[in-house]
């Protein structure tokens, strides 16, 4: 299995959480959307994952005193190999089981899935690597509800280094996602969907005869009122009410009814980038609205599916990507606090956590201890590419110097991710140990690039950003 976090340069880095000996337990459109104001332009020149990455800030999101002074720390993490046995043990305690990536659970690194079926696979999947494309997810999730097995070819776009000339050659339309059956190409996502629905009908998804992006109102007017424009707000409140008629007048908590179908796989991959950017610059919490109560009975039914929880990305992610796709848009006095929050701000990433249910992100698959547990294998199974992904946040002629204390922060935040901070014996002095300020920078980095789902799933990520911050805040006086 693959996942990466993003590089501040114009390529990815290579395979940040690689996992050789189990996969990443699974804990980023429109509908009649013009493709002109959706989430990338159906990726068309790569621009949805931009010319650089959406992640790709320096400045850290947390609080930071206005005079910062470094600690020095203690060189007395446990090792590596002990903190491998530690793993096992934790393994254990929670009830840890390892992971197919072609048979268990929606997981976004598996290149091959089969669900256990024999037989030839028909379907090859061309999807973006930082699996931040709605397009691609939509497909993605239509794919894993159906259980159709597919392999998957990861293209790399925009921060990654640009698509393959081979690529053009094959798709002429040079977008993703495409797709491969029997050999067939099929182009983008809507065509490839319905032809998915024809091809394999078992479990069908979508009404006979219907055509996709035609059935629910459309949903445009929230890219106006994000860029301020006047009357905007009446407007995109207008196409919630319509959204809300629709669910009320089907019953729900479905668009059409008491089943997931391809209406709803399509609106959730806009509908959640929507609430969270609307609620990031706006400060309007769609799915927590008194005014559209259906629409949140609707987000909070389609978290009920792992097929979706596997594809989602967090606000956070979507906060970063705001700027680049929509750089006229102005935070309000009454969003700021809602940014602030997503962005790590307030205390938003510091231990304790509060539960995610007290939080404005979903709730949804949340287990505190199998998400330490998440974390730190990822940490402890792949910690010579995490290391050196580190020390891109320090200055490249200090980077021989500070390893080793990158390395040994590293292995403190995951002795306190698989047994608490209090298990540590990390000591702090202002005369004696390791100096903390390259560290900082190096831990920093590694937090502003946490990608979710490509990394983690929400609650895993706010483990592991909120142990980096009890690293950081340690060595910070």
């Amino acid at each position: 299995m693959k996942s990466t976090i993003v590089a501040p340069c114009a390529r990815v880095s290579p395979s940040l959480f690689r996992s050789h000996r189990c996969a990443l337990r699974p804990a980023s459109v429109p509908v009649r959307i013009p493709r002109a104001t959706s989430l990338g332009v159906e990726h068309r020149h790569g621009r949805s994952e931009s010319s650089r990455s959406p992640l790709a800030s320096r400045a850290a999101t947390t609080d930071a005193p206005t005079v910062v002074e470094y600690l020095k720390f203690s060189d007395n993490a446990l090792e590596w190999g002990d903190l491998e046995k530690a793993l096992e043990q934790k393994k254990i305690s929670v009830g840890a089981k390892d992971v197919d990536p072609e048979t268990g659970p929606a997981n976004c690194g598996a290149n091959r899935r089969t669900f256990g079926k024999d037989g030839p696979i028909r379907v090859k999947l061309y999807r973006d690597r930082a699996a931040w494309c709605a397009f691609c997810q939509k497909v993605w999730m239509q794919l894993e509800l159906k259980q159709i097995p597919y392999e998957v070819e990861f293209i790399p776009l925009g921060t990654q280094g640009g698509k393959p000339e081979w690529y053009a050659k094959k798709f002429p339309n040079n977008t993703v996602p495409n797709m491969e059956l029997d050999g067939e190409v099929v182009l983008e996502s809507n065509p490839i969907m319905m032809k998915l629905e024809e091809v394999f009908p078992e479990r069908p998804l979508f009404p006979e005869g219907a055509e996709l992006g035609k059935i629910i109102p459309r949903l445009d007017a929230w890219i106006s009122y994000l860029n301020g424009e006047e009357d905007a707000e009446e407007k995109f409140h207008s196409q919630l009410d319509e959204v809300e008629s629709m669910l009320v007048a089907s019953g729900g908590p479905y668009f059409l009814g008491k089943e997931i179908s391809l209406v709803d796989i399509d609106a959730v991959t806009i509908l959640e980038r929507m609430n969270g950017m609307i609620l990031c610059h706006k400060g309007v919490h769609m799915r927590a609205s008194e005014r559209w109560p259906a629409l949140g009975r609707w987000y909070d039914a389609m978290d009920t599916h792992p097929e979706y929880l596997a594809t989602k990305t967090d606000y956070f992610g979507i906060s970063r990507i705001l700027p680049l796709l929509f750089p006229k848009a102005k935070t309000t006095e009454k969003g700021k606090p809602y940014k602030d929050v997503i962005e790590g701000k307030n205390g938003a990433w510091k231990l304790p956590l509060k539960p995610l249910s007290e939080t404005i992100e979903s709730a949804a698959g949340e287990n505190p201890e199998m998400d330490t547990y998440i974390a730190a294998r990822q940490l402890i199974q792949n910690r010579e590419a995490v290391v050196s992904f580190a020390l891109q946040g320090c200055d490249e002629k200090d980077r021989d110097d500070v390893k080793d204390g990158v390395e040994c922060a590293l292995r403190h935040v995951a002795t306190a991710l698989l047994n608490g901070t209090n298990a540590t014996e990390l000591k702090v002095s202002s005369e004696e140990g390791i100096d903390g300020k390259n560290v900082v920078s190096a831990l920093e980095f590694v937090r502003e690039r946490v990608g979710v789902p490509r990394d983690f799933r929400l609650a895993q990520a706010r483990q592991f950003r909120a142990h980096l911050n009890w690293m950081i805040d340690s060595v910070v006086a």
